[in-house]
């Protein structure tokens, strides 16, 4: 492709309209690629964090299992320190034991739940800038389009 200056001015030079046609192509086609790349990262992020976000559920799941386990224990524990006087210091005992577990897991918990609040802010960010990425694509196939 020949390009021809038009004009120079002030050494500003200023181009014929099919090389201005030509940059504004290759300028398009630049914006579609990086729009492709940036897509394909966003999307392979959001899928990486839907993966973590469901191993985080799964462990806050087995997690209140635990909890309702460890709760139940304490239910049966208290109701036979109620019942048979002479065991008293070993039952306190297994209360104690339990509600030192239920208390680490509870913390564990918490934890785990700002993690999962942090990875869902970080989902809605990504699909947030997915939104804006397929806009861009759109908006460039529409002046693709125009120009035909």
């Amino acid at each position: 492709m020949t390009v021809q200056a038009t004009t120079v001015t002030n050494g500003v030079v200023t181009l014929g309209d099919e090389a201005n046609a030509r940059i504004a192509t290759l300028t398009a086609q630049a914006k579609s690629n990086l729009a492709a790349a940036m897509w394909s990262v966003m999307t392979s992020r959001s899928e990486g964090l839907s993966s973590q976000i469901a191993t985080l559920m799964t462990a806050i799941a087995s997690r209140n299992e635990q909890m309702k386990a460890l709760n139940d224990q304490i239910a049966a524990y208290t109701a036979l320190k109620n019942n048979d006087a002479n065991n008293n210091a070993t039952q306190d005992a297994a209360i104690a034991q339990c509600k030192s577990s239920l208390d680490s897991l509870n913390s564990t918990q918490q934890l785990d739940m700002v993690k999962l609040q942090d990875m869902m802010s970080k989902t809605g960010e990504t699909t947030s800038l997915l939104s804006s990425v397929l806009k861009l694509i759109a908006d460039q196939n529409q002046g693709v389009v125009q120009k035909m």
